[in-house]
């Protein structure tokens, strides 16, 4: 008697350990959240648009007719900032650049 109570204890703790270990099924993972940026034109400093950086790519494309990305071997196009405060109070985060 002594033995099965052991063993079901020892099964019961592996059952919680193994459960509580699994995520839920909708939960989102911080590679999934997209970062959402504030942009600016590179030249002029003034504001674009609020949004992460594949929208804003896509957006700058449509503007401007060019390619856009963050390969710096081209125009520099748009900062990406974190804050909206202006005069800026930090360097920007993203920089796209058309081709």
């Amino acid at each position: 008697m002594k033995a099965l109570s052991l063993g079901l204890l020892t099964l019961a703790l592996v059952c919680i350990t193994f459960s509580s270990a699994t995520p839920p099924r909708n939960a989102v993972y911080p590679t999934q959240k997209k970062a959402v940026y504030y942009w600016y034109w590179a030249d002029s400093d003034f504001y674009i648009t609020t949004n992460s950086t594949p929208g804003a790519i896509n957006d700058l494309e449509s503007m401007t007719g060019y390619p856009v990305d963050t390969n710096p071997f081209g125009n520099r196009l748009a900062n990406g900032y974190v804050t909206n405060t202006y005069p800026h109070t930090m360097w920007p985060t993203v920089i796209l650049y058309s081709h």
